[in-house]
């Protein structure tokens, strides 16, 4: 558990425990979304129009709490991931993509998981039944905590 309050603090973490990996990688994706939504207002003027008519087919396809929702996700505040936790991120990259013992769907898999994916949805791109992926989950991540205490 000391870990986990550890990683938390932002801390240097001596051993990992499944949970303090978990909030790692869940902080990471976050992290990356957050970077990703900084992106100037101003191309969407720049999309062609098909794109720009899809999109309003789909827009009229929603409910009106659906487009009240994704209004208000378009709208929310833009707070910038502060330097630690883009380090953070930068480790927990590292952590998938360092591993030699790693595959791609295990990386997909860990990865789908920290950005709050479904278990279907995941399965879907790592191209396994949702509840092989679910039973596999526990067993990854038990290999990236033994790889990182090593």
């Amino acid at each position: 558990m000391n870990a986990l309050k550890a990683e938390i603090s932002g801390q240097q973490v001596s051993f990992w425990t499944t949970e303090a990996v978990e909030a790692r990688l869940a902080e990471a994706a976050r992290t990356l979304q957050a970077l990703s939504d900084d992106k100037p207002r101003d191309s969407r003027a720049q999309w062609p129009g098909e794109v720009l008519q899809g999109f309003w087919e789909m827009w009229n396809q929603l409910t009106d709490l659906e487009r009240r929702q994704r209004a208000a996700e378009l709208n929310r505040a833009r707070i910038m991931p502060t330097a630690a936790q883009i380090t953070r991120l930068d480790e927990c990259l590292a952590w998938l993509y360092g591993n030699p013992l790693w595959t791609t769907r295990t990386r997909s898999l860990v990865w789908g998981v920290a950005l709050g994916h479904s278990w279907r949805r995941i399965a879907l791109e790592v191209g396994r039944d949702p509840k092989t992926v679910k039973a596999e989950y526990p067993r990854a991540i038990a290999r990236l905590v033994a790889w990182l205490n090593s």
